[in-house]
C-alpha cells in the first residue's frame, strides 16, 4: 500500500457498564460482608465495573482512596443491610431499643428474636456508610445525583 491509497476498517462502538464504587462495612465479620457486596455486584451488568471500597466507622483508608480515585467510578453507592441480614453476618451486635424502656434499654431474649422475625426485611440505616460514600464521591468527583436516596445500591 502506498500512502495515498485508501483502505476500509472496520468500526466497533460497544457500550461499556459503568464502573461503580460499592461502599461496605469493612469491621466486624468484613468477609460476609464483602461476599454480599459481590453478590449484589453480580446481579447487574454479571459484575462488571465495581470496585469493593472497605469502610471502618465512616472512614476509607487513604490506600483505598488512591486506588479508587485511579479506577475513576462512574457512581459511588452504599450497599444496604437489613435486620435480618445484620443479624445474620453479626448476630446481636445490632442495637434494638425496647419500646417502653429508655434510650439505654435494648430488646433481649425472646422479645428480641420476635422482634427480627417481624422486621428483617427493613433497611438498617447506616449514617456510617452514608459518610464513607460522601468521603469517596469527594475524592473521586463521579457523577452522582442531587439526592442521596439515587446513590445507594439496593438489594432486592
Amino acid at each position: 500500500m502506498t500512502a495515498n491509497s485508501l483502505d476500509c476498517a472496520t468500526l466497533q462502538m460497544v457500550m461499556r457498564p459503568p464502573r461503580v464504587a460499592i461502599i461496605f462495612n469493612g469491621e466486624g465479620n468484613w468477609r460476609y460482608w464483602a461476599r454480599l457486596a459481590l453478590y449484589a455486584s453480580t446481579r447487574l451488568w454479571g459484575g462488571r465495573g465495581f470496585v469493593l471500597v472497605p469502610h471502618k466507622a465512616g472512614e476509607v483508608s487513604p490506600e483505598m482512596l488512591h486506588a479508587v480515585r485511579a479506577y475513576d467510578p462512574d457512581y459511588v453507592v452504599s450497599l444496604e443491610a437489613t435486620v435480618g441480614v445484620w443479624e445474620q453476618a453479626q448476630p446481636g451486635v445490632l442495637s434494638i431499643p425496647a419500646p417502653e424502656g429508655g434510650a439505654t434499654d435494648q430488646l433481649g431474649g425472646t422479645r428480641r428474636s420476635e422482634f427480627i422475625a417481624a422486621n428483617s426485611a427493613e433497611v438498617v440505616p447506616s449514617p456510617q456508610a452514608e459518610q464513607a460514600q460522601r468521603r469517596v464521591a469527594e475524592a473521586c468527583t463521579p457523577h452522582l445525583s442531587t439526592t442521596p436516596e439515587n446513590w445507594i445500591f439496593r438489594r432486592r
